[in-house]
């Protein structure tokens, strides 16, 4: 990522759009999916479509966020917020 702009230099990444659960996803795997892997699902909650982002490290943790919610990079863990927490 040396030179490039990272999603998580603003701080908080609103998870607002598909396009973004994607870029996040993106960005963390890289080239070579060792450290961090990662899948994005949708379903049809009867009102319209829900997204998550799930994503997983090389170390055993594990986030899972919806769309709505906010992502934070700190010290090689991501953090879930809810918009009261940011």
């Amino acid at each position: 990522m040396s030179g490039n702009k990272s999603v998580f230099d603003s701080g908080p990444v609103l998870l607002d759009k598909p396009e973004t659960m994607l870029k996040v996803l993106t960005e963390l795997v890289a080239d070579d999916a060792t450290s961090w892997r990662g899948m994005i699902d949708v379903w049809d909650t009867g009102d319209g479509a829900a997204w998550r982002v799930e994503l997983n490290d090389d170390k055993g943790n594990q986030a899972k966020a919806v769309q709505g919610q906010y992502l934070v990079l700190t010290y090689g863990r991501l953090l879930v917020l809810d918009a009261s927490e940011v």
